[in-house]
């Protein structure tokens, strides 16, 4: 985190559930929706964690180390994650079948889950981030 800190990767930012607080490069969905700005963030918001969610599911299930960990040194884990991460990328490109889906969340449920407010949300008055994902609503989803 200190990299972001830091602004070595610029205006990138990660998205976080509500066990996350929000930061200038964290962003976690509003607590209490107020108007169409905040709900299409909080839409587009967790449309894209869904999708990540989900790639991290694929990924587990074709490599299951990374789903049940590496018992081995930190420098060889490290590169352990980034050739599971290649070999996953390059079984994408020539089409190969993904591991069997289990329990993944289907798109109607995510559509009816943001109907019905069953979204994560953490309190959000006091986040060092707010004012930065506030801007990012005025800017952006305010006008969708």
């Amino acid at each position: 985190m200190h990299r972001f800190n830091n602004g070595d990767f610029g205006n990138s930012i990660l998205l976080g559930d509500s066990g996350y607080m929000n930061l200038s490069y964290l962003f976690t969905p509003f607590l209490n929706v107020q108007n169409d700005g905040e709900r299409n963030y909080n839409r587009s918001h967790v449309q894209s964690r869904v999708k990540v969610e989900n790639l991290f599911g694929v990924w587990k299930r074709r490599f299951p180390i990374i789903a049940y960990g590496c018992r081995m040194k930190l420098e060889n884990v490290l590169c352990v994650i980034v050739a599971t991460a290649v070999l996953h990328n390059l079984a994408r490109l020539r089409g190969e079948p993904e591991p069997p889906i289990e329990n993944l969340i289907m798109e109607h449920e995510l559509q009816q889950a943001i109907r019905d407010g069953d979204i994560p949300l953490a309190a959000e008055e006091n986040d060092l981030g707010y004012d930065y994902r506030r801007h990012l609503v005025d800017i952006y989803f305010s006008r969708l």
